[in-house]
C-alpha cells in the first residue's frame, strides 16, 4: 500500500471525473508516479481497465503496482504467451495489441468493453496509440500519460494537457533530486552529420563521435567528476560506440558492462540486477534505459551522444532524478561537440537556466537571479542617470530658449549673425540665408533668398527648442561656404569708401560688417512681404 501525493490525488480526481467518450493528457516528469495515479483509478472502478504500456519491464512495473496497492486486484498480462484475458483489469504492450495479425483486442471485447484505457508513455508510437483506439468503444474514457507531450501527433488525438507539473516544480517540492552537471567539450565537430526528422543519423553520428581519443575522455570525465558515484547510466550512438566505450573503461582498470537490443533477455535481467546491487559502477546502452528504467538510486548519468530531440533529452536526464535514501543531488555529465548551428539540447533548454560547471540547479537559480538583480541595478541606475540627464537637457533649453543668442554662442559652430534678439541668420552666400525666428515660444527655421528679382522664402522647420533648430541648420548644409566659417579670411577686408557712404544708420568697418547690414533689411522686407501674405 502507499499513500498518494498531492498531485497525485489531483490527477486521479481529474480521470474520475471524465465522463464517457472524453480523454484527458496528464503531463508529468520522470520519476513523479505516473503509474501510481492510473493505478490508482484501475483499483477504484469495479470496471474493466485496459492499461497499454511500451515495453516488458513497464508491464511489470504496472502489474508490480496495482498489487502493491492491492494485493488482490484481479490484474492479467497480454504479451507475446500471455493471454490472460479474463482478468478485470489487463496490462498489455502496444505492438500485442496493433500488430496485423493480432486478434487479441476482439477477444478482449468478447465479454464487456473497457471503462477505461491508460496508455503510459503516451508520446510513443502514437499511430499504434490510434489503431488500437479506433477499435475500442466509442464512450471509452482514456486518459494517457507522458513526461514529454511534444508530438505533434498527440494533437489528433487530445486537444490540449488537462494536468501537468514541471520537472522545477517537483524538484522544489523535493519529489525529484536536484541536478548537478559538468559539461566537457570535446573539440569533435558534428556541423558534418547529417539528420533525418529532426534527429541526427544515428549512423552518420556514431561514425563521427565514436573516436578512441573522444572515449578516453569519457573515461577521464567520469575519473574526475563521477568515481564516487555508485551507478552511472552511460546514454551512446549505438550498439558499437557502447561497446567501444565500455572496452575503454576496462582499458583504464575499471569494470564496465554494456545493455543493447541484441543482448538475451534473461541476461538483460540478469545484467540490470547486477547493476542494482552494486557489482560494477558504469552500465553503456543505446535507447534501452531511455524510457521505463526505474531505478531509483541512480545518481549518475553521462550523455555520452547528443541528441536534437527533446523528448529523449528529458526522458534521459530523468532516469536520475528520482529520489532515493541518501541521495542528496544527481550528476549530469555532458560531452559537448562542436556544431555550428545550436539546436543540440542541453539542461539550459529544459529547466530555463545556464548551470555552469558544478553547480546544482538551486545554485545556478540563485546566480541567475543575482545576476538579474545587478543587471536591474544597472538599469535603474541608467534610467536614473538619463532622466537626470534629460531633465538637465530640459533645463538647458528652457535657459537656451530665453535667449536665442546663447543658444548659439553656447552650440553653434558656423557664424551664426544677430538681426535682433529674436531674429538670427545664417548665410550660406550673399543672398542666401537660414533664418531662425522666435514666435510666441515657437522657433521657426526659414530658407530666405535675398536676390534682388527672384527673392523666396521657405518655412522649413519648427520646434519648441531653439538648440534642435540649430542642430538642424547646421546638419542640412550641403556645402560649408566661407560665409558660414567664422575665420573666413575676406570678412575682415576693410570695407570701401563706397560700402561706407552707402551705410545710413551706424557704421561698418569690415566686408563682413556690410554684408550684415545690407542683407538684415532685405531678410526684414521679405519677412514683413511673408508675414502680411499669410
Amino acid at each position: 500500500m502507499f499513500e498518494l501525493r498531492d498531485y497525485q490525488r489531483e490527477a486521479v480526481e481529474i480521470i474520475e471525473s471524465m465522463e464517457e467518450g472524453e480523454n484527458r493528457l496528464i503531463c508529468l516528469p520522470c520519476g513523479t508516479g505516473k503509474t501510481c495515479i492510473f493505478a490508482t483509478v484501475a483499483n477504484n472502478s469495479d470496471s474493466k481497465v485496459l492499461i497499454l504500456v511500451p515495453s516488458t519491464e513497464l508491464r511489470k512495473q504496472a502489474i508490480e503496482k496495482l498489487l502493491k496497492l492491492d494485493p488482490n486486484c484481479d490484474v492479467g498480462s497480454v504479451q507475446a504467451g500471455l493471454n490472460e484475458f479474463d482478468h478485470r483489469i489487463l496490462v498489455s504492450t502496444r505492438q500485442s495489441l496493433s500488430h496485423k495479425k493480432s486478434t487479441r483486442l476482439e477477444k478482449m471485447l468478447a465479454d464487456s468493453e473497457f471503462e477505461y484505457i491508460f496508455i503510459d508513455e503516451a508520446h510513443q508510437a502514437v499511430d499504434q496509440i490510434k489503431l488500437i483506439l479506433s477499435k475500442l468503444n466509442s464512450n471509452v474514457k482514456i486518459a494517457a500519460f507522458t513526461a514529454t507531450p511534444y508530438s505533434k501527433k498527440l494533437e489528433d488525438i487530445f486537444d490540449k494537457v488537462h494536468f501537468s507539473r514541471s520537472i522545477l516544480e517537483m524538484i522544489e517540492l523535493d519529489y525529484l533530486c536536484p541536478p548537478k552537471a559538468f559539461q566537457i567539450k570535446t573539440g569533435v565537430n558534428i556541423s558534418g552529420v547529417k539528420s533525418v526528422a529532426g534527429e541526427f543519423n544515428q549512423k552518420d553520428l556514431e561514425d563521427t563521435i565514436d573516436t578512441p581519443e573522444r572515449n578516453l575522455q569519457i573515461v577521464d570525465a567520469w575519473r574526475k567528476y563521477a568515481s564516487d558515484r555508485k551507478h552511472t547510466v552511460i546514454f551512446t550512438a549505438g550498439i558499437e560506440h557502447s561497446n567501444n566505450i565500455m572496452d575503454e573503461f576496462i582499458a583504464q582498470g575499471i569494470d564496465c558492462r554494456t545493455i543493447n537490443s541484441k543482448t538475451d533477455k534473461d541476461d538483460r535481467v540478469q545484467m540490470l540486477e547486477d547493476f542494482a546491487n552494486g557489482l560494477f559502477p558504469i552500465l553503456t546502452n543505446c535507447n534501452i534505459l531511455t524510457t521505463g528504467f526505474d531505478f531509483p538510486a541512480l545518481s549518475c548519468i553521462l550523455l555520452a551522444s547528443p541528441t536534437k530531440s527533446k523528448i529523449k533529452y528529458i526522458q534521459m536526464i530523468g532516469r536520475p532524478m528520482r529520489t532515493h535514501p541518501g541521495k542528496e543531488d544527481c550528476l549530469i555529465l555532458d560531452m559537448k561537440d562542436s556544431i555550428l548551428k545550436h539546436d543540440i539540447l542541453d539542461l539550459s533548454d529544459v529547466f530555463g537556466v545556464d548551470i555552469q560547471n558544478g553547480e546544482t540547479l538551486k545554485e545556478a537559480q540563485e546566480r541567475a537571479e543575482e545576476e538579474i538583480a545587478i543587471k536591474l541595478a544597472e538599469q535603474e541606475a541608467k534610467e536614473l542617470a538619463y532622466l537626470q540627464k534629460q531633465e538637465l537637457i530640459a533645463q538647458e533649453i528652457e535657459l537656451f530658449n530665453a535667449s536665442i543668442g546663447n543658444a548659439i554662442e553656447a552650440t553653434g559652430y558656423y557664424d551664426w549673425w544677430s538681426i535682433n534678439k529674436n531674429l538670427w541668420a545664417l548665410s550660406t552666400s550673399s543672398d542666401y540665408h537660414y533664418v531662425i525666428a522666435r514666435v510666441a515660444n515657437m522657433f521657426k527655421v526659414m530658407e530666405i533668398n535675398t536676390t534682388k528679382d527672384n527673392n523666396s522664402i521657405e518655412l522649413v522647420n519648427s520646434s519648441f527648442s531653439v538648440l534642435d533648430m540649430i542642430a538642424y541648420v547646421e546638419s542640412d548644409v550641403r556645402k560649408i561656404t566661407s560665409f558660414m566659417r567664422k575665420d573666413g579670411e575676406w570678412k575682415q577686408d576693410p570695407a570701401s569708401p563706397a560700402q561706407i557712404r552707402a551705410v545710413k544708420y551706424g557704421t561698418v568697418e569690415n566686408k563682413w560688417d556690410v554684408h550684415r547690414y545690407f542683407s538684415q533689411w532685405k531678410i526684414k522686407v521679405i519677412l514683413k512681404q511673408y508675414k502680411n501674405a499669410a
